[in-house]
């Protein structure tokens, strides 16, 4: 979708050892994805790195997307602290989400979007609340010029299908639908999510 928008995209796995560059001035725009390590984990160093390369995005007011673990990474820099939900809650699968006060051209009614988390993103301090779920109030904010969202608009059928199977011990758990229930709903659905994909991606990084 970024490049049927003319960029020229850049794919780094910290995970597996690629490096952040230390120079931002060529960027345009970054997407932070997801990852099943929580916020802020002292096992895994590469978030750290991750987190000074939000503190430089945000300084420089390079546009930013955070997708789940991305989102509550950027909410870590902003000084808030992510953890589980109070109650154990969970959220994988399609969960409803609905717009705050705040007007916004990606938020303006009640929408299905796809989760995976048991972490809850919290609200920093100047940013502006977006919308919210049922259990998790906190599902998309902006920041600036970055924008954090608690949910997987990354997500693809095929992407559901994998998830489903390598973490299929957590869908017994209260909280999250079959895997059957999910690709279904995604087949349904898809046309619409990938609408609501590339809308965000045009809000958030202006054709090149």
């Amino acid at each position: 979708m970024l490049t049927e928008l003319g960029h020229c995209v850049e794919k780094l796995n910290i995970i597996r050892g690629d490096q952040i560059p230390t120079s931002i001035e060529r960027y345009r725009g970054v997407v932070i994805f997801g990852g099943t390590m929580n916020a802020e984990s002292e096992q895994h160093p590469e978030l750290k790195m991750e987190c000074r390369l939000i503190e430089k995005l945000l300084k420089a007011g390079v546009p930013t997307i955070g997708v789940c673990l991305g989102g509550q990474l950027i909410s870590k820099v902003l000084g808030r602290i992510v953890e589980p939900h109070p109650e154990g809650a969970i959220e994988i699968g399609f969960q409803k989400i609905y717009p705050t006060s705040h007007s916004h051209p990606l938020f303006s009614k009640p929408m299905f979007v796809y989760q995976w988390h048991r972490d809850d993103m919290k609200l920093p301090d100047g940013a502006k609340w977006l919308a919210h779920s049922d259990l998790f109030p906190i599902q998309a904010y902006e920041f600036g010029k970055a924008l954090a969202l608690q949910f997987h608009p990354d997500a693809t059928l095929q992407t559901i299908r994998a998830w489903c199977e390598l973490g299929k011990e957590t869908l017994s758990k209260t909280g999250a639908q079959s895997a059957e229930f999910q690709c279904d709903f995604a087949v349904q659905h898809e046309k619409q999510m990938e609408c609501w994909t590339r809308a965000l991606l045009s809000h958030s990084f202006a054709p090149a």
